[in-house]
């Protein structure tokens, strides 16, 4: 907003509390006053800093599952080896690998035309969402929190907290931890030496038992291995369709992707069950962000992979029998029975899953070809912004005596580190932060340069509800005394109507060292109709209550379909008012009709529900990003008589108009049988 209009962030946010003050104090609200906070003051700025170095200065404990002070960390004794200079260098390198708050590089969506870095949710079909700017991922030095340390916590946590069985899904959706084996494929031009020098590509595979069926190794287009693998011959392929790519994001490359996309690099693996050469090749359904970002391609006995063997004419391979013979084995993914998996040392044949997959992962352990693991979904938080309006870290780069660039925390004292004044806040064409601009700011009479990114707009918001229990205390965080009067020992619940937030707000929690106990999940929402198995099976509509997210693709149909994004009367319709808001969880739960209507350019599934009440025919439309998400909802409603066929069309409210009125409610409903369709071939 600021770029776009040219007027300060910090006034534009004075005038917008100002301007909520007001509107809350006159609808008599009774909040007390003196406990308020604002994220942007310098003495909040001051708290936001000083919990980053909690994290900067601690590290996870694997052994105790808690985070401990850097100090405690022990150091490998290979560090020790070399001069002193060498030694300090290796240690600092590996001290900084293990802190909660560690820098790295990390690709993000680049818009050159708006000259800054853009969120997932700003980017639709590889264009800004404002101004339709083509995007390309690039590489950036960035902060991050490692909240994947805490995987397994937060896993455990969920069945001590008072969630609804849906939000606790999420969670573990989002953390989604699998179970598997890492396997090496040597590359076949370098053999099959074990040796340090050996090059190798390391796959995660949640069916190691399957081994013996991979016939390809698929890499993600970033991967560190493509660059050095890919043949002269093939690298203009290569190239041009990374660029194509770095287009896309994730949800594009995987979810919406409906055709199998890849070229091969000229190079081939080593299969170490087989012995087998086979070909590498990249393909934009692998992600670097998950796993090694490597996969091996089983196309007997995966979809996606079969899908990918077939588009190319890869070889197919069947290792799993099904246990009903007449089910087609090809693309079977299910637990059977091991065939054609033997060689000389080892034979899965006639062995169940199970066991196949125990037998083959102590194989490549001891051969020291692979190992069992446990790997997760969940990706480190991208905790840094190449913006001006945000808080400053609190550290310095500083020059080691090698040459290399080092980082350094500012002691607490120095806190609050604030952004120099500005005239020219607007992103750099380059991508670097536009605190580069201040010179003075930024280099220290000692040589020193102050970080120029600045903590993400939810920085301070993760950790507002500790401080309104002592918001005036100028030396501590908040008085032990103030937190136990409050708290009594429970962690707080979380603000209503923010779910989205769940996720983000617990690697905060943990380093404020509350463990999760007990708490209860307010947020508004209402029943999605098809949420759970009742819609799957056009059964009935027996729900609990679901909680929604918004999703930009969604959003970006929503607007291209409306000419007005706000209330409007066309097409036979009535103006809708706040009253119909309310009857939204009776229309989608109990509708008279559900109907497909189709899907969006990006693949996105609409779906309409209406009902007749009083006369009056309500219709909302829905935009669904995924399972159990609800992207988009809109209304309209208008006058029919009872004998007519109820008909579903378009709508006029965006979610931004939906969530200012949804109202917060508990409900369960009798089974109930809509009647259901899908649009005309």
């Amino acid at each position: 907003y600021a770029i776009r209009t040219g007027q300060h962030p910090r006034k534009t946010t004075e005038q917008n509390i100002a301007t909520f003050k007001r509107q809350i104090q006159a609808l008599g609200f009774s909040y007390d006053w003196s406990r308020e906070v604002d994220t942007t003051d310098p003495d909040y700025f001051r708290w936001t800093q000083w919990i980053f170095l909690q994290l900067y200065h601690s590290w996870f404990n694997p052994q105790t599952n808690q985070a401990e002070p850097i100090a405690t960390l022990k150091y490998p004794a290979e560090l020790d080896e070399g001069l002193e200079a060498e030694r300090e260098a290796r240690r600092r390198a590996y001290r900084d690998s293990k802190r909660l708050a560690y820098v790295t590089e990390a690709p993000v969506w680049w818009c050159e035309a708006l000259g800054t870095v853009l969120a997932n949710e700003e980017v639709i079909d590889g264009k800004s969402e404002v101004g339709d700017f083509p995007v390309v991922r690039r590489p950036m030095r960035q902060w991050m929190l490692r909240i994947t340390a805490y995987a397994e916590r937060l896993l455990a946590d969920l069945e001590t907290i008072d969630w609804s069985h849906s939000l606790k899904e999420m969670q573990r959706n989002w953390i989604g931890r699998s179970e598997g084996a890492e396997v090496d494929f040597p590359i076949a031009e370098c053999g099959m030496s074990s040796g340090k020098d050996s090059v190798r590509i390391r796959v995660f595979t949640t069916r190691p038992d399957t081994l013996f069926g991979a016939t390809y190794l698929v890499l993600a287009p970033e991967h560190r291995m493509v660059e050095r693998l890919t043949t002269p011959e093939q690298r203009p392929a290569v190239g041009a369709y990374q660029a194509a790519v770095a287009k896309k994001s994730d949800l594009e490359r995987t979810e919406l992707a409906k055709e199998k996309t890849g070229v091969f690099i000229g190079a081939s693996a080593v299969n170490p069950a087989t012995g087998q050469r086979i070909p590498i090749w990249i393909a934009d359904y692998v992600l670097a962000s998950y796993g090694t970002g490597a996969i091996m391609g089983v196309p007997g006995h995966d979809t996606r992979d079969l899908e990918f063997a077939q588009a190319f004419h890869l070889p197919v391979v069947q290792v799993v029998q099904p246990p009903d013979l007449r089910t087609d084995w090809r693309g079977f993914v299910g637990d059977g029975v091991g065939v054609n998996s033997a060689n000389a040392e080892i034979s899965l044949d006639g062995l169940p899953t199970f066991e196949a997959k125990r037998r083959i992962t102590a194989w490549l352990e001891a051969k020291g070809l692979g190992k069992q693991t446990v790997n997760y979904k969940l990706r480190d938080w991208l905790f840094s912004r190449q913006r001006y309006w945000g808080e400053p870290f609190p550290i310095l780069w500083k020059r080691a005596a090698g040459g290399g660039m080092f980082h350094e925390a500012l002691p607490e004292s120095a806190l609050p580190v604030l952004p120099p004044a500005l005239d020219d806040y607007k992103p750099t064409p380059d991508g670097q932060p536009p605190l580069t601009r201040a010179q003075d700011w930024v280099n220290l009479p000692d040589g020193s340069q102050r970080e120029t990114n600045t903590m993400p707009q939810w920085a301070g918001s993760c950790w507002y509800y500790v401080r309104y229990l002592d918001a005036g205390n100028p030396r501590r965080l908040v008085q032990s005394s103030a937190e136990r009067y409050w708290m009594g020992g429970w962690a707080p619940p979380f603000p209503k109507g923010e779910r989205w937030r769940a996720d983000l707000r617990e690697l905060i929690e943990y380093a404020y060292g509350r463990k999760a106990k007990q708490r209860k999940r307010l947020a508004f929402g209402y029943v999605d109709a098809l949420g759970r198995e009742a819609i799957r099976q056009a059964t009935g509509l027996d729900l609990a209550g679901m909680f929604h997210t918004v999703d930009s693709f969604a959003i970006n149909h929503i607007r291209k379909r409306h000419s007005d994004p706000y209330l409007e009367q066309q097409r036979g319709q009535l103006p809708v008012t706040p009253e119909d808001y309310f009857r939204l969880p009776e229309v989608v739960s109990r509708p008279d009709r559900i109907e497909l209507l189709g899907k969006t350019r990006q693949g996105l599934d609409v779906l309409g529900f209406a009902k007749r009440i009083d006369g009056v025919l309500l219709v909302v439309e829905e935009v669904r990003a995924g399972r159990n998400l609800l992207a988009v909802a809109t209304l309209y409603k208008r006058i029919t008589p009872a004998a007519s066929d109820v008909a579903i069309g378009t709508c006029s409210l965006t979610s931004e108009t939906l969530r200012r009125t949804m109202t917060q409610y508990t409900h369960s409903l009798p089974s109930h049988n809509p009647q259901i369709s899908r649009p005309a071939p």
